[in-house]
This record gives structure tokens, sequence and C-alpha cells, in this order.
């Protein structure tokens, strides 16, 4: 952005004067980041959430526009603060996909105050791996096929092919667990998939 912003021949209309034309300029300097930096950890697809504190020392109230950069981060379109006061800004965290050690998903907060200054906050949040969606018991007869419905859904505006993994704490020959390699799912749509159990022993 240039440091020198211009806007020439500006009609200005004065109540019983005549016209006048003139030129507004501006200048734009990088805002300086606060100390403190909002920091979020939550299971992948989850959510959590934090405010940041402002205030407003003026005799005016302040109507604010927050900026938010950063695809897992949101917060309010309009920030409302009356004069000589303080609010909290609140921010969430859902993150779409895992981080990696030492590095987390990054983003900030910019609130422009009325005076021409503005606030900039980093924001970091942590995503570790998935909660279970739900524990499963059943009992089934043996030597007969049991079919349990798993439920696979897309969070995602795209579609997205899912690999099937099935993990198993203890070793049972008697036991049969056979499932698809992979299913397919539409974007922000769900798909059941097909868990076969088969136990030859009672």
């Amino acid at each position: 952005v240039s440091a020198d912003i211009r806007a020439e021949r500006v009609t200005c209309k004065v109540e019983g004067g005549a016209e006048q034309q003139v030129t507004l300029t501006g200048s734009c300097a990088a805002t300086a980041a606060q100390p403190d930096v909002l920091a979020f950890t939550c299971a992948v697809r989850g959510s959590a959430s934090s405010s940041l504190t402002l205030t407003n020392p003026s005799s005016s109230p302040w109507q604010l526009r927050p900026t938010l950069s950063g695809d897992c981060f949101s917060g309010p379109e309009v920030v409302d603060v009356p004069a000589g006061s303080k609010v909290s800004v609140p921010i969430t965290y859902r993150p779409l996909s895992m981080t990696s050690a030492g590095q987390p998903h990054e983003g900030s907060v910019f609130l422009p105050i009325p005076d021409g200054t503005g606030l900039l906050y980093q924001i970091t949040g942590t995503a570790s791996a998935p909660q279970a969606e739900a524990v499963l018991e059943r009992q089934i007869t043996a030597k007969l096929a049991h079919v349990e419905l798993l439920r696979a859904s897309n969070w995602l505006g795209r579609p997205q092919r899912f690999r099937v993994l099935v993990e198993r704490k203890q070793a049972d020959v008697a036991t049969q667990l056979d499932a698809p390699q992979y299913v397919d799912v539409p974007a922000h749509s769900a798909k059941d998939v097909k868990l076969t159990v088969y136990s030859y022993t009672s």
C-alpha cells in the first residue's frame, strides 16, 4: 500500500457558499502487534473460544469492524464499545486439519480505532487428533454376519475420499472384521460405511 494516498479535486459543498475543490491526502504506517498472543488448543473439527478485551477511553462510542485473517478463526462483524467502557471481543477457533509440531495455525485480528490508529493481535491454534465419534458395544450371534453402519461425514466444501483402517487392540482369529478400503463422500454430506463382523465362536 502506498505511503502517500491522494484524492485530488474533491468537491466540497459549503452551505451558503461557493463550491470548493480540495485535495485529500493520507498515509499508512505499519501497525505493531500487541505483545500478548491469543492461543487456542482443541481437537481437529472441534472448537475453542476465547476473547480479547477492548477499552474505549474516549468520550464517544465506537462501532468497530474487526478484520480477521486465518481460515480457522472467526469473530463478530461489528463490535460496539460504549464511551469509557470495556467490552470482550469473542474469537472462535474451528480447525478442519491437524497441526504439526511447531507449526500451528496462525492468524490475526485487526481492530481499527476511529482516531486513525488500530490494534493488531496475533492468534494461533493447535489442533490435536480427532476425538472418537462414539463407543459401540454390540451382542451378536456366532456364525452369523453382523453389519454395523458407521457414519462418515465430510465437513469440507469439496468431495473427499476417506481411507478406512480397521485396527484391533487384541488379535482374535475367531472374529473377522471387514470394511471397504475407501469411501467417497460428497461435499458437506455423509455416507454410511458398512463394517461386517463375523465370529466363529460364542
